[in-house]
């Protein structure tokens, strides 16, 4: 081999090996243990962004899926495997909106403080502000949280306040 055909091979082999068709016929998507969210609409690894403009609920609407997620509740037809630990970074809001979200969910849930469900949520539910990390450092933050709290889903919001460079230059 020549060095180019080297230096293409070193390139190659961050990927993984290709999938065997024989296995992609046998794959049983009831039965998939990477599953998390409804059928196969989110799996363990994958990701869900929910994008809109400032001001259209969508703080609101983690912290009412993460809350019921957390008790094994469906949200808009999509169920939990099982209930979901939650771990919601939280950049934008403070501790009176959050409150205020939580507060609307768990009155339409009709969760009251002290109840079971309410000590349930306290464990599957963690709403962690950071305000102060950005880039490489936000990422040793989060598998510093990650490690804490063992959660089954992460939320950021908004993900683009963790970025630390210009969005704009991909």
């Amino acid at each position: 081999k020549n060095w180019q055909d080297f230096e293409a091979e070193i390139q190659a082999e961050p990927f993984a090996k290709p999938f065997d068709l024989d296995e992609l016929m046998k794959f049983d998507p009831d039965n998939d243990p990477d599953n998390i969210l409804g059928k196969r609409w989110l799996c363990k690894g994958g990701s869900c962004l929910f994008v809109g403009q400032s001001g259209t609920g969508k703080s609101s609407l983690a912290v009412q899926m993460g809350m019921r997620w957390g008790l094994g509740h469906s949200v808009f037809g999509i169920a939990p495997e099982r209930p979901l630990r939650s771990l919601l970074i939280q950049a934008e809001n403070d501790l009176g909106d959050c409150a205020e979200m939580f507060q609307g969910s768990a009155n339409a849930m009709g969760i009251e403080q002290g109840s079971e469900t309410h000590k349930e949520l306290q464990k599957q539910f963690i709403i962690v502000p950071e305000k102060r990390h950005t880039g490489e450092s936000f990422t040793d933050a989060v598998r510093y949280q990650i490690a804490k709290y063992k959660p089954d889903l992460v939320w950021f919001d908004p993900l683009l306040s963790f970025v630390g460079d210009d969005i704009s230059r991909q």
